[in-house]
C-alpha cells in the first residue's frame, strides 16, 4: 500500500477525523512512506499536535527546549508527549496516550466500517508527535502558566 493509498482509504479516513474531534490539539495526522514498507504490521500515524493548546488543557507549559526550536524555525519530535512538557504532568500525558491508543484500536474495529474498506494487514499505531513551527503563539509571554 502506497501513502497516496493509505490516505484516499476509508478507515485512515475515519481514523484521522475521529481523532481530531476527540483530541483538539491534534492538527493533522501522516505517515512515512518509507515507514509504510518498512513495518510488515503496523502503520505508524504520526501525529502533529499544537502543544500550546494541549498545555493549556493541563495547566502546564511547554518545555523551552521545544520552544527554542519551534522559534529558530524548526520542527519538534518526539514519541512521548510528556517530553514536550519536560516531564511536567508525566501521568496525564501518559494516560491520554493511551486513550489515544484505545480510540484508534476502537475506531478501527468499528461495525461501522465497511469490511471492505478496512486495512486488515496492518494495524495503526502512534508513531512520532510532531509540532510545526507555525503553532508557536505569536506573543510567547502571553501563554498562561
Amino acid at each position: 500500500m502506497t501513502k497516496e493509498e493509505l490516505e484516499n482509504n476509508y478507515t485512515f479516513r475515519v481514523v484521522s477525523k475521529v481523532l481530531k474531534r476527540q483530541f483538539p490539539f491534534i492538527t493533522d495526522i501522516s505517515v512515512d512512506e518509507e515507514d509504510l514498507s518498512k513495518y510488515k504490521h503496523s502503520i505508524f500515524l504520526n501525529i502533529s499536535v499544537n502543544p500550546f493548546v494541549l498545555g493549556q488543557m493541563f495547566g502546564v507549559r511547554v518545555a523551552s527546549y521545544v520552544t527554542r526550536t519551534l522559534e529558530r524555525g524548526e520542527t519538534y519530535q518526539s514519541i512521548y508527549l510528556s517530553i514536550m512538557f519536560g516531564g511536567s504532568a508525566s501521568n496525564e500525558m501518559h494516560e491520554l496516550q493511551e486513550l489515544m491508543r484505545k480510540v484508534i484500536k476502537n475506531t478501527t474495529e468499528s461495525s461501522s466500517i465497511p469490511h471492505e474498506m478496512r486495512v486488515y494487514d496492518k494495524e495503526f499505531n502512534i508513531g512520532d508527535f510532531i509540532v510545526h513551527p507555525d503553532t508557536l503563539p505569536p506573543d510567547i509571554t502571553t501563554i498562561p502558566n
